[in-house]
């Protein structure tokens, strides 16, 4: 059944940060007719019991407490993050977990121990239904991505960091950098690259000062897990030729997780990426 959604319904619905980039007029009608959802669709979700992850990081970055029947503003996804989830795109418009703070819909299908340590299970939502178009189509964060740039290297330079694993410092050291390249006189952009949709390294970066602060959701990616390796590397390249459209003159970019992750090492192996860093 097609649902058009009111205004009033549609400001009291929590927005996920992974959907900071689609317009509230975008988000009109409703599809709940059987569809496989794509990593990257639009969903609206309801609460159906607050599990580990409590709250939902929305589209201003503030934290907002779940509760019994809210209303989510999502997308749908993978994600792969060793110290929390494994989760899934589902592949029916069925009962599934809140997966990640910043706004991710998926199965769980592994969980840290530690990470588990309080027996909260996961989130449980329901889906009501998918965001489409005027066509019927379902809306996914694709068609809400930066616009495509060619990148021109000129005299940006870009510092890639990467660390063995979650947790090694790399948002630490990315940080540090722009802190000190900006205290040098120096315009200095950011950009991760990979991951799972969340504000909070962008905020490390825009905190450490820089100019301009940007990742894989600009590229129209809610995660980078399971993506191609021709979609990352063209999600970096959109990403860079951003920052030089701003005219960075440094560009520190990090990509996620570790090394053993499929898409970081074969982001890391890429010619074509290696092509875009200096150092």
């Amino acid at each position: 059944m097609i649902t058009i959604i009111d205004d009033a319904r549609l400001q009291a619905a929590k927005r996920a940060f992974s959907v900071r980039n689609v317009p509230l007029s975008a988000l009109r009608t409703v599809d709940d007719r059987t569809r496989r959802p794509r990593p990257g669709d639009l969903v609206l979700a309801r609460v159906v019991e607050p599990g580990r992850l409590r709250s939902l990081q929305t589209v201003s970055g503030r934290k907002s407490q779940l509760y019994p029947g809210d209303e989510l503003i999502l997308v749908y996804g993978n994600r792969y993050a060793p110290d929390a989830y494994e989760a899934e795109c589902p592949p029916h418009l069925g009962l599934c977990e809140l997966a990640a703070a910043g706004g991710l819909a998926g199965r769980v299908l592994e969980t840290n121990a530690r990470f588990a340590s309080d027996k909260s299970p996961p989130t449980l939502i329901k889906p009501v239904g998918l965001f489409v178009d005027t066509e019927q189509r379902p809306l996914n964060l694709n068609d809400f991505r930066s616009e495509t740039a060619t990148l021109v290297r000129r005299d940006m330079q870009v510092i890639c960091v990467f660390g063995a694993s979650m947790n090694a410092g790399k948002t630490t050291m990315a940080g540090g950098l722009i802190k000190g390249l900006t205290a040098k006189g120096l315009r200095v952009g950011a950009a991760k690259v990979t991951g799972t949709c969340s504000g909070g390294d962008l905020f490390t970066f825009e905190d450490a000062g820089a100019v301009k602060a940007v990742d894989f959701t600009d590229a129209g990616m809610a995660t980078t897990y399971k993506e191609s390796i021709d979609q990352v590397v063209g999600g970096a390249s959109v990403l860079l030729a951003g920052l030089q459209e701003a005219g960075c003159e440094v560009a520190v970019i990090e990509i996620a997780d570790g090394i053993f992750q499929k898409e970081t090492a074969a982001l890391l192996k890429d010619d074509r990426f290696r092509e875009m860093v200096d150092h």
